[in-house]
């Protein structure tokens, strides 16, 4: 699961800067497919960025940092080929907001299995036993084993979140 110390909201300058920044590297981006998962890896220091492309060869890593001085330090893995701007910078953004880490107690609503993808996960199985539905789930090469309970009809309550 991604390391968290707090969230930052993005502003209109860090999402210009932003835009700017991923803009020049997406010929790099795309180039670096040859050779294994592109990651972007940077650093955000108030409005100011710098963002680089980092390639593993045969692993997706996903960590977001931010300390309490308005430091971020973020590395994230693109997995799309066919990379389209404008969906790296709301995933990037997301990242930083925290907004696509999962947390005991959130509710996720149908569907379930489409809703966690768009979180990052790719579901690898799920079963339901009355009303508790557990996943097996990857997300940047790691396994995680995500328990829900059924609150009503149509809404998924997180109960915990376990690497496995």
């Amino acid at each position: 699961m991604p390391y968290h110390t707090k969230t930052r909201m993005t502003s209109a300058t860090l999402k210009k800067n932003l835009f700017k920044k991923i803009t020049e590297l997406i010929p790099e981006i795309k180039e670096e497919f040859n050779y294994g998962v592109p990651h972007l890896v940077g650093e955000i220091a108030g409005e100011e960025t710098d963002i680089q492309v980092v390639v593993y060869k045969n692993k997706k890593l996903q960590l977001i940092i931010n300390d309490d001085n308005g430091w971020t330090g973020f590395i994230m893995p693109i997995e799309d080929p066919d990379v389209k701007l404008h969906k790296l910078l709301i995933k990037l953004q997301s990242i930083i907001e925290g907004k696509n880490t999962l947390k005991p107690g959130m509710i996720i609503k149908e569907p379930l299995k489409l809703n966690l993808r768009k979180l990052g996960y790719t579901v690898v199985w799920m079963s339901s036993l009355h009303d508790i539905i557990e996943v097996i789930a990857v997300r940047a090469g790691e396994k995680y084993r995500i328990s829900f309970r059924v609150d009503s009809p149509g809404e998924f309550r997180l109960v915990e979140v376990n690497k496995i």
